[in-house]
């Protein structure tokens, strides 16, 4: 796996919660007149659908039941409404935990049979990334911070990616107490 290689047009990112199963996944049907008078429907698909290697459904425990719906015959069949997806390679799913804080549910059932392995991320920072995203000296701060100085509740409040706002301030030599979104969730 390490030496696939993908052109960015080839990966598609889809919003879950947001997707129209028709517009956005199957298709806007279009009447077509065949030469003995009759008409059919056909598909404008979208442009994914024809180039897309890899999907990439990003919340996916947050989606509607329409929407589960149609990924789960693209998961399962790799197909939409019996159509093959021509290049399709690998799907990949991305969902939080459930919890009321994240408005995230718990992976609907049948699409949860059709997924081959699960990895879970750790709810902790990247050294190597914060190293390279942010200078030296705001990357330990951050890191030393969230590592030492936290306790397990306050450490499952500050994700990796509220660690990051904290380092965006820091970095612009703002107050980091703008990203303190405790006072919004608790009030």
């Amino acid at each position: 796996a390490k030496n696939l290689k993908f052109k960015k047009s080839e990966i598609t990112l889809l919003n879950s919660p947001l997707i129209d199963p028709f517009t956005d996944l199957i298709g806007v049907p279009i009447p077509v007149k065949l030469t003995n008078g009759r008409t059919i429907m056909k598909y404008a698909r979208p442009s994914w659908f024809y180039k897309s290697k890899i999907l990439f459904f990003d919340e996916v425990n947050r989606a509607p039941a329409k929407t589960i719906n149609t990924i789960l015959e693209i998961v399962q069949l790799r197909s939409i409404c019996g159509v093959k997806i021509p290049n399709l390679q690998a799907i990949i799913m991305a969902g939080n935990e459930p919890s009321e804080e994240l408005s995230a549910d718990p992976f609907e059932g049948a699409l949860a049979d059709r997924i081959n392995f699960v990895i879970k991320t750790p709810n902790s920072p990247d050294t190597n990334y914060f190293m390279n995203r942010f200078d030296k000296k705001i990357a330990n701060v951050v890191l030393s911070w969230w590592n030492e100085d936290l306790d397990t509740n306050q450490k499952n409040a500050i994700s990796p990616r509220r660690l990051e706002y904290i380092g965006k301030l820091l970095e612009n030599k703002e107050d980091p107490f703008y990203a303190d979104i405790s006072r919004v969730m608790n009030s």
